[in-house]
């Protein structure tokens, strides 16, 4: 993968520190910090711990830094980093966001959405009613999607450079994929219902599926209790892989243009 564009080192420590730590019951925490210049950063960290949380935090210019723990029950949490016009062209560079909202059986739903160079983003949901939206456009950013059981449901957006991770562990699981540019997608699905959907445009880009339906035979109207993989790659040099066991599987794989690849293993009843 191409390395990021060479800048100035990010100063040590951050200019603004903002911390919120809530000992349960009904939080809301809101958090807004805007350098405005390419030498601060900021961090900002919310601890709810528990009840009928929801954070909301919104960081402009380079070196921004989120973590939110919201350990279970009503969770939703709110990131964006980066941009307006991506800080007079020094691009909104290295931005990181943590998300952590915690089981068992939380309302989770986490919304991240990130502009510029070299973000990073990690949404933990363990259990619950599971649901992420991650958004990210620039160059070489990364997002993972942990969700491990219940009602999963997972959908990245990424234009650019970036790749991205979604682990499902469990339950209801659907995923969703959408990449422009030059970009790597992996998705690992384990339960009744997994649906992956991976869409890619541009070149050199890859996508990895794996999936295990734990409901052994087909039964009902597709895609009940099936493992269904549909892959779409157009442009040049991609590369794709469908891995698929128990259950009754599905696979719909789409290349067009020219120097693409695929492999498509099934194994189940």
């Amino acid at each position: 993968r191409p390395a990021l564009p060479s800048r100035k080192s990010l100063p040590s420590p951050p200019i603004n520190v903002s911390t919120i730590l809530q000992d349960g019951s009904r939080n809301i925490a809101t958090v807004n910090q805007n350098t405005g210049t390419d030498s601060l950063r900021t961090t900002s960290s919310v601890d709810q711990s528990g009840d009928d949380n929801t954070a909301n935090v919104t960081q402009v210019d380079d070196g921004q830094n989120s973590n939110i723990t919201q350990s279970s029950d009503n969770n939703i949490a709110m990131v964006s980093q980066g941009d307006p016009a991506l800080v007079a062209g020094d691009d909104s560079w290295g931005n990181s966001s943590i998300v952590n909202q915690g089981g068992s059986l939380g309302g989770n739903s986490a919304i991240v959405d990130q502009n510029g160079i070299g973000g990073s983003s990690n949404v933990q949901q363990l259990g619950g009613d599971n649901d992420a939206d991650v958004l990210q456009s620039g160059q070489s950013n990364a997002s993972t999607i942990l969700q491990s059981g219940d009602r999963n449901l997972a959908d990245v957006d990424q234009s650019g450079d970036n790749s991205s991770n979604v682990d499902q562990d469990g339950s209801d699981n659907d995923a969703l994929v959408v990449q422009t540019g030059t970009n790597s997608s992996s998705i690992e699905q384990f339960g009744a219902n997994a649906i992956a959907d991976v869409n890619q445009n541009g070149s050199n880009n890859s996508s990895v599926v794996s999936q295990s339906s734990i409901n052994g035979g087909y039964s009902g109207p597709f895609p009940t209790n099936t493992a269904y993989a549909s892959i779409d790659q157009i442009g040049s040099s991609h590369s794709s892989i469908v891995s698929q066991t128990g259950g009754s599987n599905w696979a719909v794989l789409v290349q067009q243009a020219t120097n693409n690849e695929s492999a498509i293993n099934q194994s189940g009843t």
